[in-house]
C-alpha cells in the first residue's frame, strides 16, 4: 500500500495522539493497587469522567483516519481503503468498548461510584 506523504503524516499524527493518550490513561488508572497485604483504589470520579470523555474523542480521531477523510491529503486507492478502513474501524470499536467499560465502572450512569442507586 502506497500512501501519499500527506496521508502518511496525517495518519501518523492521529495514531501518535491515540497512543499518547492511552499511555496517559494507563498511568492514571495504574494508581490502583491490589496486593496481598495492602490495597488502595485511587479511582476518583473526576479521573473516570475524563477517561470516558477522552475515549470518545479518540474514537473521533480513529474515524478521521478512515479513507473518506484522507481524500483531502491525496488520492485513495481501493487497496488503501481495504487496509486502512478496517484497521481504523477496529481501533475505534476497541476505544468505544473501553469507554463503555470505564463509564459503567465509574458509576457515571447511576451517579454513585459503587453502582448503587
Amino acid at each position: 500500500m502506497i500512501l501519499a506523504q500527506a496521508q502518511e503524516r496525517a495518519l501518523s499524527v492521529s495514531l501518535r495522539d491515540v497512543e499518547a493518550q492511552l499511555a496517559w490513561m494507563e498511568t492514571l488508572l495504574g494508581w490502583t493497587y491490589r496486593g496481598v497485604l495492602v490495597s488502595f483504589d485511587d479511582d476518583l470520579g473526576e479521573k473516570s469522567r475524563w477517561v470516558v470523555g477522552r475515549l470518545v474523542q479518540l474514537w473521533v480521531v480513529t474515524e478521521e483516519c478512515r479513507t473518506p477523510h484522507l481524500r483531502g491529503y491525496g488520492p485513495i486507492t481501493p487497496e488503501m481503503a481495504e487496509q486502512v478502513d478496517p484497521a481504523a474501524r477496529r481501533l475505534g470499536d476497541l476505544l468505544l468498548d473501553m469507554q463503555r467499560i470505564a463509564h459503567s465502572t465509574s458509576g457515571a450512569a447511576t451517579g454513585h461510584r459503587d453502582g448503587t442507586r
